[in-house]
Order: C-alpha cells, then structure tokens, then sequence
C-alpha cells in the first residue's frame, strides 16, 4: 500500500495485532532494542530471556548489548542467546556511563526505531509489537 511518499506494509504481531507500518529500504521495518548493561550479568540474562520470547512476526529487528565493562560472565550470558535471539551484537563502550552506552548503541543500530531497555527490564511479550503499534496505529512521535 503507498500512502503519499511511504510505502507501507500489513504488519501482524502473534498478539493478533494488525496494522500498517512504513518498509525499510531493504522491504522490511527495522527495530533496534538497544540494552545498555554494567556488571550486571544475572539482570541481563532475564533481560534477555524476556526479549527471546517475543511475539513479534513481519518486522526485521537486532537486539544491541552495549556493556560498559565487560567481565566474562557478560560475555557468556550473551553468547548463550546467540541461537535464540536474532541479529543479537554485542558492543563495548570503553566510556563509562549510561548516556555513553546509549549513545554507542544508537551509533551502531541499523534500525529505523530505536528501542531502549534497562539490563533489568523482564519485557512482556508483546512489548516489540506494543511500541510499534503505538508509532503506526496511533501516529505517536515517542512511546515511553
């Protein structure tokens, strides 16, 4: 479907949402979930429990851990989701900080929305379909 200069594309959540969103350039909507997290590593893993059990079909999406000091567990919490969680990268921000490990992932996301979650967070299932909904059904400019 073309709406003036967008082309859109029916977009179905397994939550049995539909709505029309803008396609990527590559035909697909992008979604970055971008997780800043610090010696954190037990939060994260239920962190991203909770984002590989998303109900989320028809949108292309990566999930960005940006750690700000990295320690082996880290390191292997994320690994264990790499079969799991799609597109999953893990970035290191040598400068310490949330606003610095925002900003890395933003830098490094290839998503059109950028989708920030604390390295505690416990995502409800149709969170990813829930933003999205928000920016595309309701025409919000910022979904918090």
């Amino acid at each position: 479907m073309q709406v003036g200069k967008f082309s859109l594309q029916k977009f179905n959540a397994a939550t049995s949402v539909e709505f029309f969103m803008p396609t990527h350039r590559t035909g697909t909507p992008q979604i970055s979930v971008i997780i800043p997290t610090c010696q954190r590593p037990e939060d994260l893993q239920d962190a991203l429990e909770s984002i590989a059990r998303q109900n989320i079909q028809g949108a292309g999406w990566e999930t960005l851990v940006i750690d700000n000091a990295p320690c082996s567990k880290t390191v292997a919490v994320v690994d264990s989701f790499s079969t799991q969680i799609p597109n999953l990268k893990y970035i290191v921000e040598a400068e310490p900080g949330l606003l610095a490990a925002r900003h890395a992932g933003m830098r490094h996301a290839n998503g059109d929305l950028l989708l920030y979650a604390d390295d505690d967070i416990v995502a409800s299932p149709d969170w990813v379909a829930s933003v999205l909904k928000g920016f595309y059904q309701h025409g919000a400019s910022i979904v918090g």
